[in-house]
């Protein structure tokens, strides 16, 4: 159901997450590298929804094997119809009837839209009608190459999830939290603001970057070569990352995520 590329990715590890906590938000917007690669997340999620294993997906439950095979009843792909090159607003509003009927088999339903660009504004505002209120027992996911042909209002409606074709390596983030550390030890408040800015537009490397923090944190930590004063600065930095982790996974802004950051790691710092 996803292969080792996808397994190895910080995408998939945040999605591992979302579905580990129950809380699986009602609409995903994936965006960002290839087709396929964007339709196996979304497979990945479908079957994670789906699937009556404690640990989602397992791969071996009947859920999960007719969501691999294509053949789940709780599961609706939504292409243009044929000779069409549109997702006709009729569609949509088939699609919001068909939301409202309980799900078949499994606890909820998924609704696949396969490339949200071939909604024009009528069918995305139709669409959003129901983003908006959403029956509990469906979920929905939109690919899409990019979310910037999208309507900021369905955009918004969506956690956002972005594949990219050359992720950020461990290294880079690594030396990334080393130096946005010694920017909050030197006092440097707009200096790491600005250097957060690299990290504003993927939520999955905005991610890392904090992980990479926490494990900065743990490696100064257990050094001992350090003095109580910037020990329990480390440690307040390292239990607090963790609420700004569960709101990268939301909708918030990223912008002010990484602002009120800032400002709560300078109060540590006196």
């Amino acid at each position: 159901m996803m292969n080792k590329d996808l397994n190895d990715s910080s995408v998939y590890d945040n999605l591992k997450r979302i579905i580990k906590s129950r809380r699986i938000p009602h609409a995903f917007l994936i965006e960002g590298s290839t087709k396929e690669k964007r339709m196996e997340t979304a497979m990945y999620i479908a079957g994670s929804v789906v699937c009556t294993s404690d640990d989602k997906p397992c791969g071996v439950c009947t859920q999960c094997k007719t969501a691999e095979n294509g053949s789940n009843p709780d599961i609706s792909f939504i292409v243009p119809a044929k000779d069409k090159k549109m997702i006709s607003v009729d569609q949509i509003r088939d699609l919001r009837s068909e939301a409202i009927v309980m799900p078949h088999s499994a606890e909820r339903r998924v609704f696949i839209i396969e490339d949200a660009l071939q909604l024009n504004e009528q069918g995305q505002n139709a669409l959003l009608k129901i983003l908006e209120e959403p029956p509990k027992t469906v979920v929905f996911i939109l690919l899409v190459p990019s979310k910037t042909s999208l309507l900021d209002t369905v955009v918004s409606r969506c956690s956002i999830f972005l594949l990219s074709d050359t992720d950020h390596t461990e290294d880079e983030t690594s030396a990334d939290s080393k130096e946005f550390l010694s920017l909050l030890f030197e006092n440097r408040e707009y200096d790491m603001l600005c250097f957060t800015r690299k990290y504003e537009n993927d939520r999955t490397k905005a991610r890392d970057f904090l992980d990479a923090i926490k494990d900065e944190c743990l490696r100064q930590l257990k050094t001992g070569d350090i003095s109580n004063y910037r020990a329990k600065i480390l440690s307040n930095i390292y239990d607090s990352t963790d609420l700004y982790c569960e709101s990268i996974i939301t909708n918030v802004n990223l912008t002010l995520l990484f602002t009120a950051m800032v400002c709560k790691f300078k109060s540590f710092v006196k």
